[in-house]
């Protein structure tokens, strides 16, 4: 039993981490995730909306709860990580260096998502649906004469020219929901 207020400590001692969450229109959020090496945190299902993660810098591992099966998650290659098989499912993360991580969320968790990552080394930004979401995950990018910023979206349209232009690199995630009409 914890006595005296200084006891209170004990519970601050252990890696940290900042957490923000936004919601941007009907059908997505981003979190991000700034910590450190070992931070652990578990999500109860019925909160686990991220579909998607970019990791700025580092590395962890994410799992079900109770399982020994988990997928390591990284941004070495300049990747997205597609988890979206942990929706819907208790799950654990943990941190194996600093991290700084951001994470594309659906707001139905019924609906599928695809995801394509667009850098300045391959600028060209392809739409296949009716609607599309650009989201700013690094750098400054101008997309059609508008600047973005880190965490700035953009809905996209098929049928439309977008023109794509930086001076220095940059990072944005292309997604799509996945329905009867958009199956590729």
């Amino acid at each position: 039993m914890i006595s005296k207020p200084d006891d209170l400590y004990f519970w601050q001692k252990g890696p940290k981490c900042k957490r923000f969450f936004r919601i941007y229109g009907n059908d997505f959020g981003i979190c991000v995730n700034i910590g450190e090496k070992g931070y652990v945190v578990a999500e109860h299902h019925k909160d686990r909306f991220t579909i998607f993660y970019y990791f700025v810098y580092g590395s962890g591992r994410i799992g079900k709860i109770y399982t020994n099966n988990y997928s390591i998650i990284n941004g070495a290659k300049e990747k997205i990580n597609d988890v979206q098989e942990y929706k819907n499912h208790n799950v654990v993360f943990e941190a194996y260096e600093d991290f700084h991580m951001i994470g594309f969320s659906s707001l139905d968790t019924e609906v599928e998502w695809k995801s394509k990552l667009i850098t300045n080394k391959n600028p060209e930004i392809i739409v296949e649906s009716e609607k599309e979401y650009l989201v700013c995950l690094e750098g400054n990018p101008i997309i059609n004469g508008k600047k973005l910023n880190r965490y700035d979206y953009a809905e996209v349209f098929s049928h439309k020219k977008y023109e794509l232009t930086s001076k220095d690199n940059f990072v944005l995630g292309l997604f799509s929901r996945i329905d009867n009409d958009n199956k590729k």
